[in-house]
């Protein structure tokens, strides 16, 4: 009997280590695969982090490339400007030299031409208005307004394709 319980013993310790083994693989197993997500998670923050970061470059390439050729046509338009300037004061001073234009002209000609382009970036209204208001001697009269106020309705519905007798 003594040999049978010591058989039973050892078969149930001969269990015991079994199961012990089979949890110590089942965790050895679970960590493993718990380290591979680890590792598998990580690498696509890493891929995700490189991509914004890449997107991150490019964009500010851009918007270095963007505020460069800004830059470059100012500057193209200054150097114009400057040279438009520099042709003009050459200009009166050979017809000084030659002296065709008294000095009362010369110093209206670059008003007149920095009025005369000035005038032409404006809208037609605001022409016409600049007219009409010149006339009176820089007073605007109601004709002046109630024209400047029909000319803005009017570009306004153009604008936004409007027609009062439709209802829009």
């Amino acid at each position: 009997m003594a040999l049978l319980m010591n058989d039973a013993f050892d078969r149930d310790r001969e269990e015991q280590r079994i199961q012990a083994e089979q949890a110590q693989r089942e965790r050895d197993e679970r960590l493993k695969q718990e380290a591979a997500e680890q590792a598998r998670r990580d690498a696509e923050n890493k891929h995700k982090a490189e991509l914004e970061a890449a997107a991150r470059r490019e964009a500010e390439e851009k918007a270095r490339a963007e505020l460069a050729e800004r830059q470059r046509i100012e500057a193209e338009r200054v150097r114009h400007a400057e040279k438009q300037e520099a042709d003009a004061r050459a200009e009166r001073g050979k017809i000084r030299s030659s002296g065709k234009l008294s000095a009362a002209r010369l110093r209206k000609k670059p008003i007149a031409s920095a009025a005369r382009q000035s005038n032409e970036n404006r809208p037609d209204w605001q022409r016409r208005s600049a007219k009409l208001t010149s006339r009176r001697g820089g007073k605007p009269t109601l004709s002046t307004v109630r024209l400047s106020g029909t000319d803005i309705v009017k570009a306004l519905q153009g604008q936004y394709q409007l027609n009062p007798r439709s209802g829009d």
